[in-house]
């Protein structure tokens, strides 16, 4: 019996509109008073209550059939003219169906069902002059929940104006791109309690624009933002929603966009409704994507759990440039003990071509060079800091050593193993040509904060030397 009246007192806070919820009080009152013929009569007062209220809310929007219809009902009610608000009255079911969809047609009936068992209620049932009419708990229990479940508890917005007011919302450039923020946005709106045809629709939308469309790229990000924001806010009917439809969208999907359904999988983990000729398809498709198209396509397939295998195969066949090119997204989705041996190589080629540098080419090596630099060894690191000392092509280039303090910079973690390499360059620093290179003296300074003792070191090296 708690656990009932638990819910009752949901189905109260529930509802959006305080007058309404006033009503429902006192229909969850009578309820629990064993007076169901007037908690059906009270039930019933709130759904109509609650629908002016709705009117109300679009009117202040400018919604003409909203502000009509409220004309309509003051001259009503000013006039007092009694026999035609009682038909306003019966019609609300109607209004709420036909003018303003807010409900559904199943949901009409069940409150045309609650008008009519209001009427036997507040009336004479004539059924005899002793008999009334036998409303059951079960029966006034019914008509509370539907009232609050079919229209009570929803913003004065559904059906298609609903839509677009939501298509609206992530159409603009203030939407968020981040999914958790617009779960925000999307449920202080139509969403937060929306009905399954609402839901269905918005998913449908979404995945047809991701799919068949092409839209910029933080167009599509607010898009999956969205999409992923919706499935927080109502999984079960956007799961329901994305099982019915999704193959028959993507059987749309022509094989040369066939990438925006691998990036639909990244974002939407719905791998399980695809059928098995689009399981198949896909898999082929990460497993004979070429050239530069490859890398978003394989960053996507590596983040997805039952292509991730197919992806890595595949990254080890890429042109070790390109990878290097996006090595950090890479190390997002691959360890990089699994990236190191596709371009060992090509690291080795960068410190090499870089050692080797002109006065002319050493700033474009070390920017090469700075592209592998949390992969390099030790020893590697040890060879390239050699060169800056010995090297008067690299070191007289002034515009190397903003490289140069980035390699400090993205190789901290080499940082005691080549303490000493670290102690030459600082002594070389400290040459008087580098006294008014203004990247040198912040390449000194950083060095002097993150590794204090070197420069100790390089002053007693620097007057060991002088005596």
């Amino acid at each position: 019996m708690l656990e009932r009246l638990a819910d009752l007192d949901e189905l109260v806070l529930r509802c959006r509109d305080k007058p309404t919820k006033e009503y429902i009080q006192e229909a969850v009152a009578c309820y629990r008073a064993g007076a169901f013929r007037a908690c059906i009569v009270s039930t019933w007062n709130a759904v109509v209550f609650d629908f002016i209220h709705k009117l109300r809310e679009l009117k202040q929007t400018g919604h003409k059939d909203a502000i009509k219809k409220l004309d309509e009902f003051e001259a009503l009610r000013v006039n007092s003219d009694v026999s035609r608000i009682l038909i306003f009255e019966k019609s609300v079911p109607d209004f709420a169906l036909k003018d303003f969809e807010f409900i559904s047609p199943l949901e009409h009936s069940d409150l045309k069902r609650l008008y009519d068992d209001r009427n036997l209620c507040a009336h004479p049932s004539m059924r005899s002059l002793e008999e009334t009419f036998p409303a059951s708990a079960e029966l006034a229990r019914y008509h509370l929940r539907n009232a609050v479940v079919h229209l009570l508890q929803h913003p004065p917005v559904q059906g298609r104006a609903a839509l677009d007011t939501v298509w609206e919302q992530v159409k603009s450039e203030l939407f968020p791109t981040n999914a958790d923020q617009a779960e925000t946005v999307l449920r202080n709106g139509p969403l937060a309690r929306a009905r399954k045809p609402l839901v269905r629709g918005f998913i449908v939308g979404l995945t047809k624009s991701l799919l068949l469309e092409d839209r910029p790229k933080i167009e599509r990000a607010r898009q999956f933002a969205a999409l992923q924001a919706v499935f927080n806010i109502n999984f079960g009917d956007a799961e329901e929603a994305i099982k019915s439809e999704l193959s028959k969208l993507i059987d749309g999907v022509s094989d040369e966009k066939w990438l925006k359904v691998v990036s639909y999988l990244r974002h939407i983990k719905c791998w399980v409704y695809f059928n098995e000729v689009h399981q198949t398809k896909t898999s082929i498709f990460v497993k004979t994507v070429s050239d530069i198209a490859a890398v978003p396509v394989l960053l996507d397939a590596l983040n997805i759990k039952e292509l991730h295998a197919i992806a890595l195969e595949q990254v080890k066949k890429i042109d070790p440039e390109l990878l290097v090119q996006n090595l950090q997204n890479f190390q997002t989705a691959i360890p990089t003990e699994e990236i190191l041996p596709v371009i060992k190589d090509y690291i080795q080629s960068a410190v090499d071509l870089f050692i080797a540098s002109s006065y002319s080419g050493a700033s474009t090596n070390g920017k090469k060079l700075l592209q592998v630099s949390p992969l390099l060894t030790a020893t590697q690191l040890e060879t390239v800091l050699r060169a800056f000392c010995k090297n008067d092509q690299i070191n007289s280039n002034f515009s190397f050593p903003d490289n140069l303090r980035e390699l400090f910079q993205k190789t901290s973690h080499l940082h005691e193993s080549v303490k000493s390499s670290w102690v030459e360059v600082r002594i070389m620093l400290n040459k008087s040509e580098f006294d008014e290179a203004t990247a040198i003296i912040a390449l000194k300074e950083l060095i002097d904060i993150q590794l204090p003792d070197l420069l100790e070191n390089s002053n007693k090296k620097v007057q060991e030397g002088k005596a």
